[in-house]
């Protein structure tokens, strides 16, 4: 479920030139790696480029990308020059690319960031390199602490900036993590590293800048080893809470039930986790489902406990997620996902629903009973089977419910709703939950029930329900079908 950081815990490193030996030790990069190295033109960045390409023991291949934010008008136009004429005097290869548009909304800052790591993700597919490296440092890790403190976050926000983190298909590393501002400008002093100072670094008309410049000299002038004891306590948080999500993660493993566009847990199963792991499990879920960069907020995840104790029957989340109790279940459900869908299967032979995130397979009475040899495996994703008699002539169909459908039972004509409802599904999953259909009539629903002939008289078939999109599914249909199965 989701993707986890590489929790690498922060200890101070003295000079940048130790930071080759520190990396060969956390094992954070392997020989003869192409690197991506985003330089803009800062010191901190340009000390990065130099020091990968001069002073790296293990031989790695260093690549220069600049990105133009199209922010900063000539300025920006002379950064990218700058850095271009640098790399190729040292003979790194330069890439500069530039966003295709300025970043625009409320938080322009925000904005351009997330195309920033975007574009880092295609120019490292580019350059065929592993890993995207960028310039952070010790005072960074300092500034996001208080800035996320001072906006409420939680442990989570408060465990500091990762050492390294995966970025879509490649990894994020940040070597420059351990080391203070203070001591790779004095590198840079050192060793005649050329770089350019960015005037909106001291424009106080960012939060950052303000924090920057104006709170934390002042908390250092009162306690000289803040910062120290800052990094400590981001690292006790990080590991704190790596424990408590991989403890959800490990829950939502055993217990989540996933079909396309909704999970559920048993309710009891839930509200039975202990606080702190059962508020990592609802943010865990939700992630998986949300659309686009949405984040959960304190509130957001209050309201979704207040769901799972029962105080509330729904909410509505952030990302287009709707989290809400049914019966015995709490379901994350992702709005606009259901659609209706329809196959006809011929026999033997199997389709596939995605829609429903499972796959039929039929076969004729004969073939089921020779089987003996068929595969363990196989048959372990079967979970749900079925005996129907089948006219050779009609197709046969596996369709999602629609109102008004009926099926022929012992006792008459029933709707497929109510038997569901009676069978304990959830209302959002009756809406789409699959009957098989021949010559106009309903003749099965699986995991429910099946017309007392099979259908129309004709060929006896074994008609099977398993798995194409997510073993999690295959729990759920199992509650239902175990003592139904063969009917």
């Amino acid at each position: 479920m989701g993707e986890e950081e590489g929790l690498v815990p922060l200890e101070e490193l003295g000079a940048p030139e130790a930071v080759p030996a520190w990396l060969w030790e956390e094992r954070l990069l392997a020989p003869y790696e192409t690197v991506l190295l985003a330089v803009s033109g800062g010191v901190d960045s340009m000390t990065l480029l130099h020091l990968f390409r001069f002073l790296m023991p293990i031989p790695v291949r260093p690549v220069c990308l600049h990105v133009d934010h199209r922010l900063r008008g000539a300025a920006a136009v002379e950064d990218a020059r700058f850095v271009r004429a640098v790399a190729e005097a040292w003979g790194v290869p330069c890439f500069v690319y530039a966003l295709p548009f300025p970043p625009a909304g409320g938080n322009v800052q925000g904005t351009a960031r997330a195309l920033r790591y975007d574009l880092f993700a295609h120019a490292a597919r580019e350059a065929r390199a592993s890993a995207v490296l960028t310039a952070h440092n010790l005072d960074d890790v300092v500034e996001t602490f208080f800035l996320r403190l001072f906006r409420g976050a939680g442990p989570r926000g408060l465990g500091g900036i990762p050492v390294v983190r995966p970025l879509f298909d490649r990894r994020l590393l940040r070597p420059l993590l351990p080391v203070r501002r203070r001591s790779i400008e004095a590198y840079a002093d050192r060793h005649g590293v050329p770089w350019r100072e960015d005037a909106s670094n001291r424009s106080l008309a960012y939060v950052r800048n303000r924090l920057r410049h104006l709170l934390l000299p002042l908390v250092e002038e009162l306690a000289p080893s803040a910062a120290r004891h800052v990094v400590r306590l981001t690292n006790v948080l990080g590991e704190d809470e790596a424990f408590l999500e991989e403890a959800a993660r490990k829950f939502l493993r055993r217990r989540l039930l996933a079909f396309p566009g909704t999970l559920l847990v048993c309710w009891s199963a839930l509200a039975g986790l202990p606080l702190p792991v059962l508020r990592r499990a609802v943010r865990l879920a939700w992630a998986e489902l949300r659309r686009g960069r949405a984040s959960l907020t304190y509130e957001d995840v209050q309201a979704s406990l207040e769901v799972v104790l029962g105080e509330r029957r729904a909410v509505s989340l952030p990302g287009g997620v709707t989290v809400e109790r049914q019966g015995g279940y709490v379901l994350w459900v992702r709005e606009g996902e259901r659609r209706a869908y329809a196959s006809a299967v011929n026999w033997p032979g199997t389709v596939r629903i995605p829609s429903f995130g499972c796959s039929v397979r039929v076969r004729h009475l004969s073939e089921s009973a020779g089987a003996a040899d068929e595969d363990e495996e196989d048959e372990k994703e079967v979970a749900c089977r079925a005996t129907l008699s089948l006219s050779p002539d009609l197709p046969f169909i596996f369709r999602s419910r629609r109102p008004g459908d009926r099926l022929e039972t012992p006792w008459g004509p029933r709707e497929v709703r109510e038997l569901l409802r009676l069978a304990g599904v959830p209302p959002r999953l009756r809406e789409a939950w699959p009957v098989g259909e021949q010559g106009g009539r309903i003749v099965w629903v699986p995991g429910v029930s099946s017309m007392p002939t099979g259908g129309v008289p004709g060929e006896k078939v074994v008609v099977d329900v398993g798995w194409c999109t997510s073993p999690f599914v295959r729990r759920f249909w199992r509650h239902f079908c175990k003592r139904r199965k063969g009917r």
